[in-house]
């Protein structure tokens, strides 16, 4: 297991954890490990924002206007990689989980309050979270990454 002090997400990214540790605040899949991070997985999304020459408030704020979504806001971390990632929960929750669909294959119903999310490259992982909650996740991210492909196409109509 590797650890990061300033780990930005990419296209590996797979999901990033909360982490109850004295010593790291988030735990981070990817396709080649885990790695361990003392940053909270908040601070690891703003960033990583950052890294690709955003903000998390300015990527939140265009979401919510664009697609009226209020709560739990899909995000998107770059454009020009293609990478979204969406909350489990309220981004100020402890327990919230960061999930990146770029890489996510399939979403398993365990219980009322339990799922297990597959991913392209065979991993899984169970989390907490209904799968009713990750299935609207989802379709809102897959939603947000249509409309920004559509606006850009109609740009290179013009």
């Amino acid at each position: 297991m590797k650890e990061y002090k300033d780990y930005i997400v990419d296209e590996k990214t797979l999901i990033i954890k909360p982490l109850k540790d004295l010593q790291y605040q988030s735990i981070i899949y990817t396709t080649e490990g885990i790695i361990k991070s003392r940053k909270t997985p908040l601070e690891i999304i703003k960033d990583s924002c950052m890294a690709y020459y955003s903000n998390y408030d300015g990527r939140r704020q265009a979401t919510i206007k664009q697609t009226k979504y209020r709560y739990k806001v899909p995000i998107i971390i770059s454009k020009l990689f293609n990478i979204y990632v969406f909350p489990t929960n309220s981004p100020r929750l402890f327990h919230t989980k960061w999930i990146f669909v770029n890489n996510l294959a399939h979403i398993i119903h365990i219980n009322q309050h339990k799922s297990k999310i597959l991913f392209k490259d065979g991993r899984s992982i169970i989390v907490n979270v209904s799968s009713h909650v990750l299935n609207t996740q989802v379709t809102r991210t897959y939603a947000l990454m249509h409309m920004v492909h559509m606006l850009k196409e109609g740009a290179k109509q013009q």
